[in-house]
This record gives C-alpha cells, sequence and structure tokens, in this order.
C-alpha cells in the first residue's frame, strides 16, 4: 500500500536525558498566593516557585498524570492521573504527599477548577443525561466532594475551561464542533467563544470574534483575563464583563499563549513555546527558570502496542482486510495474518476512511495545507 510494512506496535524516539532547560512546560497553575506554579513535565506533576527555581515533583510512578488546579486556600491540588486505569481525578497535598482517589467511572475525567476548598469540578462525558441526546465531544461539568462520595451535576453544558468568582458566577470556554481544541489560525463559526453563567443560571455571550476566545480566568477587580487570537495568535487580554476596557497584554508572535491562569493579587502564569512565563498586567512577561531535579531516565525507543483507540474503521468488501485510524494516520490490517501496514505518515490529521467497491483503493479525510479533503490511495502493486 505504497508504505512499508510495520506491526501494530509503534515506536517513538524517546531518547531524553536531563535537559538543563526542560522543554515542554505545560498546564500551567498559579497558586492563589502566587508563589507557586504547579505544572505537567512528561507525564507528571511538579511545582515551583514563582520566581524560578528547583521544581519539586509530586507524583510518581508509571501512570500520566496531569492538569493541576489549584483549591482556594492553596493547601490542595487537583488533577487526573490513569494509575488505576482510565483518567480519574486525585487530590494531594500542595506541598507532596499521598493522592487521594476522587472519582471512580470507568471513562475519563478532565479537573477544571476547585468550586469552594472542599469540592473539585471536573468535566466528563460517562454520566449524560438520560433525555439528553449527546454528541461524541460533548462532556457535562460535575462536582465532587473531598470527602467522597457520588460526584453531582454542576451543568450539564461543554464547558473546556472555566473560572470561578467569589459570588459564585463562571466564566467558561464553549465548544461547538468536532474539530481539535488545539487548532490555530481557525476561522469558523465553530471557534471558541467565552460566556457568563450567572447566579441565576442566565448564560450570557461574551466573545463574537470569528477566531478563537479561551481560556477565562477572573481577575481581582471583577474583569477577567483570556486568550484570544485576534491579532493572529493566541495572546493574552483583558476586559471587563460589558465588553468595555478591553486591552491586549502579550504580544508574542509565532507561538501561541496557552494555559493561562492568575493569583488572587493579579499575578498571571502561563505557557510560551514551551516554557513558563509569568507577569503582572502593567508589565511585561518574564520567563521562570525551572530545574528539575528527577530520575529521568528513558529508553532509546519507546514500545506502544495499540489494542484500542481507533477513531474510525472499515471493512474490505471481501473481509479480508480492516481499515483504521490511530492517532490520525491511517493503517491497514489483515483479519487473517498479523499484518498491519501503515498508510499515510503525514503531520496532518486523517479521519473518515473506507475502501472502494472494488477493496483495493481507500478514501479518506485529510486536512493537508490546512484544509479538509478527500484523498485516495491505491494498492501499487498489482499482485499484492
Amino acid at each position: 500500500m505504497r508504505k512499508s510494512i510495520i506491526s501494530l506496535a509503534l515506536f517513538a524516539a524517546g531518547s531524553l536525558g536531563m535537559a538543563a532547560a526542560p522543554l515542554w512546560l505545560r498546564n500551567v497553575a498559579i497558586s492563589p498566593d502566587g508563589t507557586t506554579i504547579a505544572f505537567t513535565y512528561k507525564g507528571n506533576i511538579f511545582t515551583v516557585p514563582a520566581k524560578g527555581g528547583d521544581a519539586r515533583q509530586l507524583t510518581s510512578g508509571g501512570s500520566y498524570n496531569s492538569l493541576p488546579v489549584w483549591s482556594p486556600d492553596g493547601k490542595k491540588i487537583a488533577f487526573n492521573s490513569d494509575r488505576e486505569g482510565s483518567l480519574d481525578i486525585f487530590v494531594v497535598d500542595s506541598k507532596g504527599g499521598v493522592p487521594k482517589r476522587l472519582t471512580t467511572h470507568s471513562g475519563n475525567e478532565t479537573p477544571l477548577a476547585f468550586k469552594d476548598n472542599s469540592h473539585v469540578v471536573f468535566s466528563t462525558s460517562d454520566m449524560p443525561l438520560a433525555s439528553a441526546a449527546q454528541a461524541s465531544f460533548t462532556q457535562q461539568v460535575y462536582t465532587v466532594d473531598l470527602d467522597g462520595g457520588r460526584p453531582e451535576m454542576m451543568v450539564s453544558l461543554t464547558m473546556p475551561a472555566l473560572s470561578i468568582s467569589r459570588d459564585g458566577r463562571v466564566l467558561y470556554q464553549d465548544r461547538k464542533g468536532v474539530e481539535n481544541i488545539w487548532r490555530k489560525h481557525e476561522r469558523s463559526s465553530g471557534t471558541a467563544d467565552i460566556w457568563l453563567m450567572d447566579k441565576d443560571g442566565k448564560h450570557i455571550k461574551l466573545t463574537d470574534f470569528n477566531g478563537h476566545d479561551m481560556n477565562p480566568v477572573w481577575s481581582n477587580d471583577g474583569q477577567f483575563y483570556f486568550i484570544s487570537e485576534e491579532d493572529g495568535t493566541l495572546n493574552v487580554y483583558k476586559r471587563s464583563v460589558d465588553g468595555t476596557q478591553k486591552k491586549q497584554l502579550t504580544k508574542f508572535k509565532t507561538h501561541p499563549v496557552r494555559s493561562l491562569s492568575a493569583s488572587s493579587d493579579g499575578r498571571l502564569a502561563f505557557s510560551w513555546n514551551g516554557e513558563i512565563y509569568t507577569m503582572d498586567e502593567a508589565g511585561k512577561p518574564s520567563k521562570v527558570e525551572v530545574n528539575i531535579i528527577s530520575d529521568d531516565y528513558a529508553s532509546p525507543a519507546e514500545k506502544s502496542v495499540r489494542r484500542s483507540g481507533a477513531s474510525s474503521f472499515a471493512v474490505s468488501p471481501d473481509g479480508e482486510l480492516i481499515a483504521f485510524v490511530l492517532r490520525g494516520d491511517v493503517y491497514v490490517t489483515s483479519t487473517e495474518y498479523n499484518t498491519t501496514r501503515r498508510i499515510t505518515d503525514t503531520p496532518a490529521q486523517e479521519r473518515a476512511v473506507d475502501f472502494a467497491p472494488n477493496g483495493r483503493s481507500l478514501v479518506y479525510d485529510s486536512e493537508r495545507n490546512g484544509l479538509w479533503q478527500l484523498f485516495t490511495t491505491e494498492i501499487k502493486d498489482p499482485d499484492e
């Protein structure tokens, strides 16, 4: 199929020794008092002083841990982890210790914030309303008590990011479709906007830019920070709820700002180009120097056997082949032999694969050159 034969075991280069300046510090969250920053690095949660220095590793083991969020009093950090199989919500003391598991459903949960010092807010698609039709990309928002108990639905809308004010108002980012939320430079009706859910349950749309407005965070003066692609790439902005007093706070080029957070006194923290930055509203971004000291051994090649995760698949007319999409690429495998062939190998995402009636060519959707188009691949060898 024009590509070399590979097994279902995918290989990725993973030779990463200890770096003097670690990169791809993700999921940045500054503490309420502005002194400490939590972040994700190589599947574990770390904290580092906001002024820079040695990072402390809060999680360990072979599990994947990510998305730290702080309690309002700064004593707890919630995160998700797959240490029990699926991604569940855990909470740990902000200085370290043994994490406590809060959710036990077999699906995946994503921590969003603390509602108060005793309740974590998270999103999941595992428990939809019985009366509601659910699209594949939709999730609902729940709360769970730190002392345990059954999670309770907070709202049935999908909220990829949210921020809760002291008086209970909720700023949130919406999601309108199946497009990847990390896609850059999109201009369409499907891009993210920011909404306000007032204390009376009324939802008010706050932004209408024909591009991404994301990651809202309340400021200490009743306004809010957010990231927007209005100037061409994702930068930090501030504005009031009524739309006035809007101003741009960062002017980065080429790379987007991600994971915006703010302390109670208005200090901002975010990631840019794989590193952590902080800034005061009236100042300029300052890179946080992070030293990570840990057992960072990694094998030169990491073997990954995939037994699930295909986003779409199709069976050939004769029933002898199965085409499927895994991690954005198209593969074909035999129903009789342990042989799998990789059909696509591009940075673009592929999806929705199907066979031609003769079983000798494939059609699939691909986002090459920034536009979703149909592509076909035919068997090169007529005897194959």
